[in-house]
């Protein structure tokens, strides 16, 4: 999958026949084949790819502005 995008980097997403006929590069098929096979494989084996966002400790004295704008209302 890298080496195909690098190859799309530094080549562009197309190119041009002897007919002057513009095609996909085959190294779009190959990233597009390969990323689909690495989140399957991640899928298949439960892997968690981020964690969870932990809720955030307001600090300070626990004031929010949420919270003074609630109840000042």
């Amino acid at each position: 999958m890298t080496q195909a995008q690098q190859a799309l980097n530094k080549h562009g997403l197309t190119y041009t026949d002897d007919r002057a006929m513009i095609h996909a590069r085959p190294e779009i098929a190959i990233e597009r084949d390969s990323r689909t096979a690495f989140l399957r494989a991640i899928r298949q084996l439960d892997i968690k790819t981020a964690e969870q966002p932990r809720p955030r400790n307001p600090g300070g004295f626990g004031v929010t502005w949420h919270g003074l704008l609630r109840d000042g209302q």
